[in-house]
């Protein structure tokens, strides 16, 4: 996540996620359809709400074949899945 910016984003008093900013089309965020603004609740089954876990999951993508991320777009949750070649 070095090509973006990164903040925690607090929902009702706690931390839901974080919010990611600062992506370019052409950054490898960009190309796999995230968008500035999006907040990221998990990756790769990983919660995004405390640095412990995020730290996890970045650790655990060296080695996964799928990544899929739980996203909120414009108030709208998704999920995006990626094959890892």
């Amino acid at each position: 996540l070095k090509t973006a910016s990164v903040s925690p984003h607090e929902e009702v008093c706690r931390v839901a996620g974080v919010k990611l900013y600062g992506i370019r089309r052409n950054s490898l965020l960009g190309r796999l359809g995230v968008r500035n603004g999006d907040m990221l609740r998990t990756m790769y089954g990983f919660d995004m709400t405390s640095t412990d876990s995020a730290l996890e999951a970045y650790s655990s993508l060296r080695n996964a074949n799928k990544l899929t991320l739980a996203m909120k777009r414009q108030n709208k949750e998704m999920t995006i899945d990626y094959n890892i070649e």
